[in-house]
């Protein structure tokens, strides 16, 4: 047993309530940390939202993407139905994507999505990338690379390490 508040504890509980979630028949991990059936219609969202579908933003603190902008609309509730249908601009973050962030958009979705093409993978984060498999993060199979238990664990510190190494690159070309 590991002492509370350690790490390997964490990790320990993790490990355990993985193997449960994913050992219930119709039942997967969605997200690193989310899991749900699969005939749910929320799951299906975020399924979607992982392959990268245009998804349209219904409410207050939602979000979408139309191609490539993507929108955040106001969590302020009352703001939001305080607004004419007309200013949606108003209450709303639009920003568009970079046309370079999409050569990196793959990787920035593993930790979302917790498998990406190998093909997807740009060049210059393949050396990144098999350092993860060597750490156990990931692992390839045939034409693609998947978190393993341990990857979904550190999902969160995977993605901003790749955000950071990617915003360097486009920074720095």
């Amino acid at each position: 047993s590991y002492p509370y508040h350690s790490l390997d504890r964490e990790y320990e509980f993790f490990r355990m309530a993985d193997d449960f979630l994913t050992g219930i028949p119709g039942w997967h991990c969605i997200k690193p940390m989310q899991y749900g059936h699969r005939r749910n219609s929320t799951n299906i969202y975020i399924d979607e939202v992982a392959k990268g579908s245009d998804i349209i933003a219904l409410g207050s603190g939602s979000g979408g993407k139309i191609g490539k902008y993507q929108y955040l609309v106001n969590r302020d509730i009352k703001a939001f139905i305080d607004q004419s249908p007309f200013s949606f601009a108003d209450t709303a973050m639009i920003f568009e994507l970079p046309d370079k962030m999409k050569e990196y958009q793959d990787v920035l979705l593993l930790a979302e999505k917790m498998n990406i093409s190998a093909d997807s993978l740009h060049e210059s984060l393949i050396e990144n990338m098999n350092q993860l498999i060597d750490e156990d993060m990931v692992i390839r199979t045939g034409e693609s690379y998947t978190l393993t238990q341990q990857g979904r664990f550190w999902a969160g510190n995977i993605g901003d390490f790749f955000t950071k190494k990617i915003i360097e690159l486009i920074n720095n070309p």
